[in-house]
């Protein structure tokens, strides 16, 4: 029993050391990019995305919310369970050692199931998108974006949930060879309960540890088809936010189905409004309603307390993973719409 024990801490003091080598080799040590490419997220990234999305796939609830609670309860028993032993009421602190197995394989799961594709070569890079520089290339395509938006305008007709969940899906698969990545079988999960994530001002999150990508219900459909869309993209491998805004885009507006198509064409004009809100003009009267009509949507659910302490939390997460304009990355999108739409010229 002793020599068991013994070789347990031996393991454990062995795995601790090993996790945080491997995020000081994350955040410290600057591994050339196609390195990462060639080796992450070309052959451990999708390995390991097999692994755990294929099971989360089969099941029609989300995972990554059962494996939190999960976390939270084993935490939250650990602190009591230190406590207690602390005061002599506790003869050991076992609990402690369980979440220190959890969050050594948490932070294992997520730098190879997420974070190290922050350190490929950018997007426009692997496409080679021309850069474009100057407010008038910004400002041509804010405006065809929201001429575009006019055109494509219409109502989502009666479409279901499950219905935008596989026309997301359809999209991504769309997109796929040009941004040469691939997608497991599975589709958008949604949180559980309605409005969950919104109460952040969070239209949706993936989960890396079951890689499942995740949908607030809550949104109106017409910002849900472009959020699910961002999702995917990320289980496609597309890690930057302003990436993964793209890639939806692209993908919304070659869908084959009208109403997804005036989500990525809607979703876009949100984002170029942030820089040039006379935008919302020139895409006519019924766009401006709908952009209304989202945000009191928004306002049902939205907690700003509970927001800016998203904010705040979200934003260092992004520049500690290397995003160094952290939550205004989201933004950039509109850089690589300009430059994809400037490499036919």
């Amino acid at each position: 029993m002793a020599t068991t024990a013994r070789k347990r801490k031996i393991w454990l003091r062995s795995l601790v050391i090993a996790t945080l080598a491997h995020v000081l080799l994350f955040l410290v040590v600057p591994v050339p990019a196609q390195l990462v490419e060639t080796v992450h997220a070309r052959g451990v990234f999708p390995a390991l995305r097999l692994v755990l999305a294929t099971p989360a796939a089969a099941v029609p609830f989300s995972v990554g919310e059962v494996m939190l609670g999960a976390f939270l309860l084993v935490g939250a028993g650990a602190a009591v369970q230190a406590i207690a032993w602390a005061l002599g009421k506790a003869r050991s602190c076992s609990l402690s050692v369980v979440f220190l197995w959890f969050a050594i394989i948490v932070t294992q799961v997520y730098l190879l199931g997420f974070a190290w594709l922050y350190r490929r070569p950018s997007l426009a890079q692997r496409m080679a998108l021309p850069e474009v520089a100057g407010v008038a290339a910004m400002g041509e395509a804010a405006t065809s974006t929201a001429n575009a938006a006019a055109a494509a305008r219409c109502e989502p007709g009666g479409l279901t949930l499950d219905q935008l969940d596989q026309l997301a899906r359809e999209a991504i698969v769309g997109v796929l060879p040009d941004i040469a990545a691939s997608l497991p079988a599975a589709g958008p999960k949604r949180i559980w309960p309605e409005g969950a994530l919104m109460l952040f001002d969070v239209a949706g999150i993936f989960w890396p540890f079951s890689q499942e990508p995740h949908v607030d219900p809550g949104l109106d459909r017409l910002q849900y088809a472009f959020v699910a869309c961002h999702e995917l993209a990320h289980l496609a491998g597309i890690a930057s936010e302003d990436e993964a805004n793209f890639v939806a885009w692209l993908a919304c507006t070659r869908s084959p189905h009208p109403f997804v198509r005036y989500a990525g064409h809607f979703g876009a004009l949100r984002y170029f409004a942030a820089d040039s809100p006379e935008v919302w003009k020139l895409a006519g009267e019924s766009v401006v309603a709908d952009m209304r009509r989202l945000q009191q949507r928004w306002q049902r659910f939205r907690s700003p307390r509970a927001a800016r302490f998203r904010l705040v939390i979200h934003d260092a997460a992004l520049r500690s993973q290397g995003e160094s304009r952290g939550i205004e990355s989201y933004d950039d999108m509109v850089r690589l719409i300009v430059r994809w739409q400037a490499r036919g010229r």
